[in-house]
């Protein structure tokens, strides 16, 4: 098993080239904008929620 894994490894190393790196910046800016699209998706459903309970920490909190 080891030497198999060591032979796909040779073989992608010897593949590595600069399309290669440009395919795995785009794999990563994929993610992030997958990521970001939740989080925002879930900022929508959830704003209102998340409002109540952070006005309810800000009056709570002591004025000097």
């Amino acid at each position: 098993m080891l030497q198999f894994a060591g032979a796909l490894h040779t073989l992608y190393a010897a593949d590595a080239g600069p399309e290669r790196e440009g395919q795995g910046l785009v794999e990563y800016a994929l993610i992030l904008a997958f990521i970001a699209l939740l989080v925002i998706v879930g900022l929508v459903f959830f704003g209102g929620q998340l409002q109540v309970i952070y006005s309810r920490i800000a009056n709570s909190m002591p004025t000097n």
